[in-house]
């Protein structure tokens, strides 16, 4: 190999490895800081930031022509929505929407990435992209047992029940990108079995639980039941294991599901915050009380503020004024349903624009599962699902910074099922 083609594989490599592994160790090491001086140092959006400022030249560079024009659609609809927010929105801030809208943008950013090395070295396959995203949640899954078995980090809920965040900040967005690489994480366990793999999605499962949240607690459930029957269902191809060691995988997975279950529904019983919290999902949605406030905003302004919205802080602190809770935020308000902020922010037109994206790779990769119904497929397509759901369900996915570098995989994966080398790694 020759100097240049070693340095050449080297940089791509890195950039990669950039993209999606550097991040979780970088919230790790913000979270530190923020663990011993109680102050959030934002090194994490530092490092973000950089990616998007290093990332617009491969949108222009991609051979992606559909890539380009949806970026530039989403600039223009914000660049013309921002002066009718300027001038007939109250409150507007300037800044605060250029961080909203750059977050959006995050994710189209970092998949133009990929598609640049995809589309000039072949590289990553999926194999060595999703091995990546297993990487991630390993290490957050890893940082969340320690956590949890020492009592040394973040508190989810503080005093009033158990669950820690080890030394992440977000747990909506730690919750979700944990939940989305069990699921790469198990694709690897079943499509090539190892203890390492094993270890991998071991790690990550237990991180989940003792994040303790409800959709990371119900969606690990959820992801261990789907793969459970997969194991069971799809043949040597796909789950390419000696038979022996394919009964001893399903046996394993039956009885520590059924005890880990058992274990933590006592656990869960001993804290009536967290019961309460899961037995309110039988009668009302979780975010119920922030919807009815937002659908009060939604039902009664205009229709040009229907058409443009009104800016993300404008829409905010009316929800912040309907909920009438008492609490005052500097920038209002979530509702936390991503579909509700983002046409209450942004409108039908900008609003509309930012969820046709997943929207539309969630359903290319429903219809590849249907034309093709492999393990890989099975595991885009389910990750996407899980995606939206908790888009639509608990908000903190489409626009936040932790999820899309690992939902990125996802779509890259989407759009292209096969690569011309698959590397097992």
């Amino acid at each position: 190999m020759s100097t240049l083609q070693f340095t050449t594989d080297r940089t791509k490599h890195l950039w990669i490895i950039a993209l999606v592994v550097v991040p979780v160790v970088v919230d790790l090491f913000n979270g530190l800081v923020f663990f011993a001086a109680s102050t959030n140092p934002g090194i994490g959006t530092g490092y973000r930031s950089l990616l998007l400022l290093l990332g617009v030249p491969f949108v222009l560079l991609t051979r992606r022509a559909w890539l380009r024009n949806y970026l530039l659609l989403l600039i223009a609809g914000f660049v013309c929505s921002g002066v009718f927010w300027a001038l007939f929105a109250h409150p507007f801030s300037f800044l605060r929407e250029v961080e909203q809208f750059s977050r959006c943008l995050f994710p189209v950013i970092l998949l133009a990435i990929l598609f640049y090395f995809e589309d000039r070295y072949r590289y990553p396959s999926n194999r060595q992209l999703l091995h990546f995203g297993a990487l991630f949640g390993t290490i957050m899954g890893s940082c969340l047992v320690f956590s949890g078995l020492t009592g040394i980090g973040i508190s989810t809920y503080g005093e009033w029940s158990y669950g820690v965040k080890s030394f992440f900040i977000a747990a909506n967005d730690i919750g979700l990108a944990l939940l989305l690489t069990l699921v790469v994480a198990f694709y690897r366990l079943l499509d090539e079995f190892s203890l390492a793999r094993l270890f991998s999605v071991t790690v990550i499962a237990l991180g989940l639980l003792f994040l303790a949240s409800r959709a990371a607690t119900l969606g690990a459930v959820g992801v261990f039941v789907i793969y459970l029957f997969a194991s069971i269902f799809y043949g040597r191809r796909q789950v390419r294991m000696h038979p022996l060691y394919k009964i001893l995988l399903i046996t394993g997975l039956l009885i520590v599901g059924a005890i880990g279950i058992k274990l933590m529904a006592d656990f869960i019983s001993k804290y009536p915050y967290l019961m309460a919290k899961l037995e309110s999902l039988q009668e009302e949605s979780p975010r119920a009380l922030l919807e009815s406030a937002a659908e009060q905003r939604l039902f009664t302004r205009e229709w040009i503020f229907q058409l443009f919205g009104e800016g993300t802080y404008s829409f905010h602190k009316w929800v912040e004024t309907y909920l009438n809770s008492g609490k005052t935020y500097t920038y209002g308000k979530f509702v936390e349903q991503d579909l509700l902020d983002f046409i209450g922010g942004y409108g039908w037109g900008l609003g509309g624009a930012l969820l046709l994206l997943p929207i539309i790779v969630f359903l290319k990769s429903v219809y590849r599962f249907f034309q093709s119904p492999g393990l890989l497929q099975l595991t885009i397509a389910l990750g996407l699902f899980l995606f939206l759901g908790h888009s639509f369900s608990a908000g903190h996915a489409l626009n936040s910074p932790t999820v899309s570098t690992v939902i990125i995989l996802f779509y890259r994966v989407a759009f292209q099922p096969q690569t011309t080398v698959e590397t097992h790694v």
